[in-house]
């Protein structure tokens, strides 16, 4: 199972000081690395420790017969989270999680849900996740970007240099083995960061998700967050709080119509 992802570190140790390169991250998964720390091969397979994140109760059916091309967008704010997307009629609305005895409210659409590539920063590391193409099927490949530090030339500051490094990313456990697609990505404290992306065939799709540490190595087994008679359509949506309470959202096919789902996670904050 392939998944694209890419790492950005801007960690600076100091106004002109050493390398922020990948020498004082944790490389679980990570076979060789050159003279600066910079990975050049990886150890696929397995995972590390116990995973950061886990579901806390089965999905949840927010909303029935939604408008699918609106998407879904979650967020949260003082530990209180909303859903937005567009009804059958094309009218968007928010839902308040966990608020069973209040209905939808008016809201403002989502983001447009074509854009390509997940993004998510923590403290100063960014994440990015990505469909890729150029195999048989759609995968996800891993790419970590890191900066040096930057230095002084002629009393000039000087960007650090640009390091990339690719890799393939194998989410554990079973899979359905028909590609993966639609990443989204949430961070979830130190250097970790929570990756979900759908997969699946022609008959039906399902949602996993994955912890990941370090340089996109796996933390923990992976979980499907949908139900077994949902087929997912399109790109999730992650919000976690500080807490780490968080909510994962999704459109789903349920029985011939589609609805708004969402599953509670918590998630192990370092």
């Amino acid at each position: 199972m392939d998944i694209k992802l890419g790492l950005v570190v801007a960690a600076m140790l100091g106004s002109f000081g050493c390398a922020a390169s990948g020498a004082g991250r944790g490389q679980p998964g990570v076979a060789g690395v050159d003279s600066d720390g910079i990975p050049t091969a990886w150890a696929p397979g397995g995972f590390t420790g116990a995973a950061a994140c886990h579901a806390t109760s089965r999905a949840n059916v927010l909303a029935r017969r939604v408008f699918v091309p609106g998407g879904v967008e979650a967020s949260e704010q003082d530990g209180s989270f909303s859903v937005r997307f567009a009804t059958a009629a094309a009218r968007c609305v928010a839902v308040e999680w966990p608020s069973p005895f209040e209905g939808p409210r008016p809201a403002s659409c989502p983001s447009p849900g074509a854009h390509t590539t997940a993004r998510a920063d923590a403290a100063d590391e960014t994440m990015l996740a990505w469909e890729s193409h150029d195999a048989e099927g759609p995968h996800i490949t891993l790419g970590v970007v890191t900066y040096d530090a930057p230095h002084a030339f002629f009393g000039v500051g000087i960007e650090g240099k640009r390091h990339v490094v690719e890799r393939t990313f194998y989410a554990p456990g079973a899979t359905l083995g028909h590609g993966e697609m639609a990443p989204e990505l949430a961070p979830i404290g130190q250097d970790r960061f929570l990756l979900a992306w759908v997969e699946g065939n022609a008959e039906s799709h399902q949602l996993r998700a994955q912890s990941v540490v370090g340089w996109g190595d796996p933390l923990g087994p992976s979980m499907v967050l949908s139900p077994e008679d949902a087929s997912v359509i399109g790109r999730p949506s992650i919000v976690v709080a500080p807490t780490g309470y968080g909510l994962v959202t999704y459109l789903a096919s349920i029985d011939g119509e589609f609805d708004v789902l969402a599953t509670p996670i918590a998630c192990a904050m370092n």
